[in-house]
């Protein structure tokens, strides 16, 4: 899990990223999870910080889910305070939070970003075109590295050096999908195992899988092109022979 309140936070999460490969052919699955008030309300009040924390631990580095408009602190703010991030007052993610963590929520920063995404997609001419209409909302986004970056990433940082990691990110992959909170612990899952074994296939087509960098079939299509070319092509071998 990753708190998240624009594109460049986002970012500076993924340069940070030292695994090769990092995602299903090469792409991580850059996944932005929006909600309103009421969907804050439908997270409050099925999720702890129990589940957001155990979600964190085991996903890893393999792949994060941006909490859009969220951001920690180390200790509860007092009653009534205002965030600096907006005129509403941010609110904790989940009951149960230590002084050690803690995740808020602040409804205008996550606005904010949702307008930031729609105005960045609109510009990379993604259609049909997206804004946020709640109240829980996942994007995703394929973000993948250059051909060549110049960094061997078999190799760890000089003692008191950050290695950052370049990225790109493929706006006509854009896929987005109206959410349910039930939804969110089986998707935390799957998309977590399709980072861990590179298969994208893992993910079922109920969610919102970024489109193919190469290949711009629906992920069922090819799935049965798979089925139907591995026997003809033996048949062809057999032929052949």
């Amino acid at each position: 899990m990753d708190e998240a309140e624009s594109l460049d936070d986002i970012s500076e999460r993924l340069r940070q990223i030292r695994f090769e490969p990092w995602g299903p052919d090469g792409v991580r699955y850059l996944c932005i999870l929006f909600w309103n008030e009421l969907g804050y309300r439908m997270l409050y009040n099925r999720f702890n910080s129990r589940a957001w924390t155990q979600w964190s631990k085991s996903s890893g580095d393999f792949w994060d889910l941006h909490l859009a408009g969220c951001h920690g602190y180390k200790d509860e703010p007092p009653n009534g305070r205002r965030s600096s991030r907006g005129e509403t007052q941010s609110l904790p993610l989940a009951t149960g939070w230590t002084k050690r963590r803690a995740i808020y929520w602040n409804y205008d920063s996550a606005m904010r970003f949702a307008d930031e995404v729609a105005s960045v997609a609109s510009r990379a001419g993604v259609t049909p075109g997206w804004r946020f209409e709640g109240p829980i909302e996942l994007v995703v986004i394929g973000a993948r590295r250059p051909h060549s970056t110049g960094i061997p990433f078999d190799s760890p940082p000089a003692a008191g050096c950050t290695i950052e990691y370049a990225h790109e990110l493929d706006w006509a992959s854009m896929r987005t999908k109206q959410f349910t909170a039930a939804e969110l612990p089986d998707a935390v899952s799957y998309y977590t195992e399709a980072h861990v074994l590179h298969d994208a296939d893992v993910i079922p087509d109920n969610l919102p899988k970024p489109g193919d960098f190469v290949d711009s079939l629906p992920g069922e299509i090819r799935r049965d092109f798979k089925k139907l070319i591995g026997p003809l092509a033996g048949l062809l071998f057999r032929a052949g022979t």
